[in-house]
């Protein structure tokens, strides 16, 4: 069933403690201020499994992430008015956070973009590659040590102008409405591009945005050449192609060359 977006209200945000999840965590705050939503701030750990000493070393996993995330907290710099709840979750994390995802409720999910590996060669680590492939709730991805300090300009880029009527463009809607941003679109054509995909639907031409267009290989070669020579403060994507995504995010991570972006990227899921 398509998730159903009318507000953002809860923010879920993912931390290992790591430099970049803790940037993450921090611009996550900065927007859950403006839009008045609450952040659950969830850690994954993995728990031990052997039967002798399990109950004990997984209480004490348990206490040290609890503890992990309150000191996290008390080092936050937080705006008046947002409200927070910590999360510890024990097992595999992109399985746990998003069970954890779907019991809050949660409008929108916020990663870094890598953990603690922090390989200048990887766009996406392996929670934030795993939790894009496998959620349907709106993922916010923020690029190490980005500071958020507007959203003004939004590109919204795909390859199809055809909107299917189950693809939800609310996320996108509201980060507009929300900041007073413009938004540009662009479409990507790629060698399999048809002419049916180069009209566009009743949702685009509602969006009532400019377009420009580009060629690349695939859309997200067009999309990095694209916005590294623009000026941009948040970039739109949607998932609608099975084939590139299993490209893309079986991979344990998701290498730059194949995918990045310099600024947060918001990334939609549309029917396939």
């Amino acid at each position: 069933m398509p998730v159903k977006i009318n507000k953002m209200k809860k923010i879920l945000v993912a931390v290992d403690f790591s430099s970049n999840s803790i940037n993450a965590l921090q611009q996550a705050v900065k927007l859950a201020a403006q839009m008045k939503a609450k952040v659950y701030v969830a850690h994954a750990y993995l728990a031990i499994k052997r039967a002798d000493t399990m109950i004990n070393v997984n209480r004490i996993l348990k206490e040290e992430a609890d503890e992990q995330l309150r000191e996290l907290l008390n080092n936050l710099e937080v705006p008046e008015g947002v409200q927070f709840k910590t999360k510890s979750l024990k097992g595999d994390p992109v399985t746990v956070l998003e069970k954890y995802c779907k019991k809050i409720e949660a409008d929108l999910i916020v990663v870094g973009t890598q953990g603690e590996r922090n390989d200048p060669e990887i766009f996406l680590g392996p929670v934030s590659g795993g939790l894009l492939k496998q959620t349907k709730i709106p993922i916010l991805v923020i690029p190490n040590n980005y500071k958020i300090e507007k959203i003004e300009k939004i590109l919204f880029a795909l390859k199809s102008m055809v909107i299917n009527p189950s693809d939800k463009l609310t996320p996108l809607k509201y980060f507009i409405r929300k900041f007073n941003a413009q938004l540009q679109i662009l479409q990507i054509k790629t060698p399999d591009t048809t002419p049916e995909d180069l009209e566009a639907s009743d949702k685009i031409k509602r969006l009532k945005a400019p377009v420009e267009f580009t060629e690349a290989e695939n859309i997200y070669q067009g999309l990095t050449d694209y916005i590294t020579e623009t000026d941009f403060d948040l970039v739109c994507v949607m998932r609608r192609r099975r084939k590139f995504l299993e490209l893309l995010f079986t991979r344990s991570l998701t290498k730059k060359d194949t995918l990045h972006s310099p600024i947060p990227m918001l990334i939609l899921k549309g029917e396939y």
